[in-house]
């Protein structure tokens, strides 16, 4: 009977061992888990960084296009005013 208490022993060690082992894997896949979940947080911050980044530029984008079409629409008004401007010169100029 002495030999099965100590096979009883070896075996009682054994699954202690195993447990440890159990609970130190556990243990390293909570800190994994932890770092992953970080590493996703940070990730979602720095997108919403660029989403923001990325409406500034359409917004100052949509500005200079604005302010394009307006530069362009006074550029044809003034060409509009030179050549009426011409035409009241050419008509002085042929009167006198």
């Amino acid at each position: 009977m002495p030999e099965k208490s100590n096979h009883y022993s070896v075996s009682v060690e054994a699954i202690k061992q195993d447990i440890e082992k159990l609970g130190e894997f556990v243990e390293n896949l909570q800190l994994s888990i932890t770092e992953i979940f970080d590493n996703i947080m940070s990730v979602k911050d720095i997108s919403e960084q660029n989403n923001g980044a990325i409406n500034v530029i359409v917004k100052k984008s949509e500005s200079t296009a604005l302010i394009a079409a307006d530069i362009l629409s006074q550029s044809e008004e003034n060409t509009s005013m030179a050549d009426s401007l011409g035409g009241i010169v050419n008509e002085f100029t042929m009167k006198c």
